[in-house]
């Protein structure tokens, strides 16, 4: 007989909770029988891959705020929250509306004591991606640290050089990789602003930049004058593939990058880990991140958010093959102990406890 667990993803398409909840429930025992609600989107097929779930039950429905669906309120409930883009009264209706207390993940945090007091007393559990957020328990919520899944890739260096020789890449470029959901608090400007520094010392670096503007952000003239700028600044060389692609497309992309970037702005953004640097690490390169809540559980030294801080670092991992190496190995071991299969068995063991 089939064990029941209600998913609810407060998260619209084509954004990183549905494929965060894909993932996750690919990976738990196929003996489950999950009811899956999300706001917008279906994780039925994973939105950034196109691939479907392998589970044989799966029931779907789809809720859109204000008219607040029926939830099954007497079976074990995971609720998949992103606090940056749907906002609280949503996560209140919901959990006034279940009667038995769900185990609640965070993918950011609101920084307002009373909410988080509010979340605590209706959750079983909160779930949290790092140890940035171990605050929690200073707001009395009890709290556990689940990292965001990390994707096992299976590839070899023959797959990589002929995703190297497509992009018409050299064997002895340099590909540095900045990728993701390209807002402006994500700091093109100072991944750009570092290339340009780098490629007076070392020529053959090239900057790859993939992505697209987030599709719930603003088009604002602002916004648009700011991407005309940073495409006006980019280096000799760049590579672009700029737009929202699956993930099979990217991959390819990624494979052929060296070293990726992650100077992320915190002072603009919700305290979140990136699942765009858990991608990047599934790939084992080194990651240059800035000082920021959001880059701190990724291995390596952080860096201030500066284009000459960024292309000194750069510069002296290139020069530095033991430092390199290094990183790379630190990258695969952490990859490796928080895949999507070991993150999935995690929540497992949090839901038969709970």
């Amino acid at each position: 007989m089939s064990k029941e667990l209600q998913i609810i993803s407060t998260w619209g398409k084509p954004c990183g909770v549905a494929h965060y909840t894909y993932n996750l429930i690919s990976n738990f025992p196929k003996d489950y029988l999950f009811h899956i609600s999300t706001e917008h989107g279906s994780p039925e097929r994973d939105l950034l891959s196109g691939k479907k779930l392998t589970h044989r039950h799966v029931i779907h429905d789809i809720w859109r705020r204000p008219h607040m669906k029926e939830f099954t309120s007497d079976i074990p409930s995971i609720i998949e929250h992103e606090y940056g883009f749907s906002d609280v009264p949503s996560l209140v209706s919901i959990l006034k509306s279940l009667k038995e207390k769900p185990i609640l993940t965070m993918h950011t945090l609101p920084f307002d004591k009373p909410q988080l007091e509010f979340i605590g007393k209706k959750s079983k559990l909160v779930t949290i991606m790092c140890e940035q957020f171990s605050f929690c328990s200073m707001n009395g919520v009890e709290s556990t640290l689940i990292p965001h899944g990390i994707p096992e890739y299976k590839f070899t260096n023959s797959d990589r050089e002929a995703a190297r020789e497509e992009n018409g890449i050299k064997p002895d470029d340099i590909v540095i990789c900045l990728h993701g959901f390209l807002n402006p608090e994500k700091g093109i400007e100072t991944a750009v602003g570092a290339i340009h520094y780098v490629k007076r010392k070392i020529p053959r670096v090239r900057f790859l930049l993939v992505g697209g503007l987030h599709p719930l952000a603003p088009r604002t003239f602002k916004t648009h004058s700011y991407f005309r700028g940073i495409l006006k600044a980019l280096p000799e060389g760049s590579i672009l593939k700029l737009g929202i692609y699956t993930s099979r497309i990217i991959d390819k992309l990624l494979l052929t990058s060296d070293i990726f970037l992650l100077p992320l702005d915190d002072s603009r953004m919700f305290l979140s880990p990136s699942g765009t640097a858990c991608k990047e690490m599934g790939f084992g390169r080194p990651i240059i991140k800035s000082k920021s809540y959001r880059a701190g559980f990724v291995p390596g030294d952080s860096y201030i958010l500066h284009p000459r801080e960024f292309s000194e670092a750069i510069i002296q991992l290139i020069r530095d093959d033991k430092k390199y190496n290094s990183l790379c190995e630190e990258t695969k071991r952490y990859a490796l102990e928080n895949s999507w299969g070991n993150s999935a068995a995690r929540h497992l063991e949090v839901v038969n406890n709970a």
